[in-house]
């Protein structure tokens, strides 16, 4: 199930799935080549396969995307979902679509009776619930839901008919997997890339089990041409220091990039004006209670009231996700799609060294009649890639010293 990728966007895929890799028996740091027996589930703590999890999607979310009409790399092409049937009111299920990758599915079921996901064999290979969230070993798509880029390996054990082996994910009531059974595998016709309007290229559904009771995650598959792009654009940065830079990464959340080697600290505010990191000569320091924060590692649930800080990394360089950029829909209103047009303004409050200093900007819509070749920023990519990642291992090795092998 290889995704179509540019070679550069399979390094830096290989590069987040390498650290951690999220299939091939287990989510052990196991570099691909190593005896993937070895690497098991229980030998790392959930928080540190989530943000693992995290850094890959993340460098998925903000890479550009393949045109080639087949094997999932269609930027054109998304998942819908329509219903879940018969409905479950504890129970929701948001899809998302960043091709190349699979659409992600994120499942959260706020009761005690437990949400089995079946895999491709009709066999359970995730149970969630308001105790948790378990995996099921033996399961094939428990591996290959994990990895975006569908080329890990599936360990013997996990085959159709073996009995189940649960394991724990998760204290949360909600998970986040890929699913390649909401992908288009085909040729887009010549026909249909011609077209204005948005056309359905065929359905699929995901069958599942709420405690005894069978249920369907039904959707369909759509063409969406493209008629024009949003582009989150900086209009004011400080200009104190020209050793403080800033820079936008473009994707379904902008993404912000600070290198800052003033010698100075540049204290940012997040999305509720309260203090979100310091960036300075010590490296970074972030408020892990911060809703931005939160955003960047995708953690859901209401976020503590009091400030906590953890020291980052040693080096000045921050990289996140920036909601406030994000325009709230794929598209302006009909009226507006021919135009170029503002269609937001937004800004994030900082200072340096205690001084007020100002990071503003848009986010636009441009007519596909006005897009332009762009290079694309592969060092700002790289940057938040290696942020998140490097994040995941120095907490992995901090908890490698705090507690032996197996501890949850």
């Amino acid at each position: 199930m290889t995704a179509t990728m540019t070679p550069k966007q399979g390094q830096l895929v290989k590069f987040a799935t390498t650290i951690f890799n999220p299939a091939g028996g287990g989510h052990k740091m196991c570099p691909r080549g190593l005896d993937r027996s070895r690497c098991t589930l229980a030998s790392v703590t959930t928080t540190t396969r989530l943000w693992a999890g995290a850094a890959a999607a993340l460098v998925l979310a903000l890479l550009p995307m393949s045109s080639s009409g087949q094997e999932g790399g269609d930027p054109h092409v998304r998942a819908v979902l329509d219903r879940i049937a018969p409905p479950v009111a504890a129970v929701t299920v948001v899809v998302s679509s960043a091709p190349p990758a699979p659409p992600t599915f994120t499942a959260t079921n706020t009761s005690a009776t437990a949400l089995e996901i079946l895999g491709f064999d009709f066999e359970p290979f995730l149970r969630i619930s308001a105790k948790g969230v378990q995996g099921n070993k033996t399961s094939r798509a428990f591996y290959v839901t994990q990895d975006p880029t569908g080329v890990s390996a599936v360990p013997p054990v996990a085959h159709a008919g073996a009995k189940p082996a649960w394991t724990q994910l998760s204290k949360a009531n909600t998970w986040r997997w890929f699913e390649p059974r909401a992908q288009w595998r085909q040729v887009i016709s010549p026909a249909i890339r011609k077209t204005k309007t948005s056309v359905t290229l065929g359905p699929w559904s995901i069958r599942a089990r709420y405690g005894s009771t069978a249920t369907t995650i039904e959707g369909h598959i759509v063409y969406k041409p493209t008629l024009g792009r949003l582009r989150a654009k900086l209009v004011e940065v400080p200009k104190s220091s020209p050793k403080l830079k800033v820079q936008v990464v473009q994707g379904t959340i902008p993404g912000i990039v600070v290198t800052n080697a003033s010698g100075k600290v540049l204290e940012i505010a997040g999305r509720d004006d309260k203090p979100f990191a310091r960036v300075g000569p010590q490296g970074v320091d972030v408020n892990v209670s911060s809703p931005t924060w939160r955003d960047t590692k995708n953690i859901s649930g209401t976020a503590p009231s009091e400030p906590k800080w953890q020291h980052l990394q040693g080096s000045p360089v921050l990289a996140w996700l920036e909601t406030r950029a994000q325009y709230p829909s794929e598209e302006p209103p009909r009226s507006l799609i021919t135009k170029h047009v503002t269609l937001l303004r937004w800004k994030i409050d900082a200072t340096l060294d205690g001084a007020a200093v100002k990071i503003e900007g848009v986010t636009e819509w441009i007519p596909v009649a006005g897009l332009t070749s762009e290079a694309f920023p592969w060092p700002a990519v790289a940057a938040i890639g290696a942020v998140v990642v490097g994040s995941a291992v120095g907490l992995f090795l901090l908890r490698r010293r705090r507690a032996p092998v197996g501890a949850q």
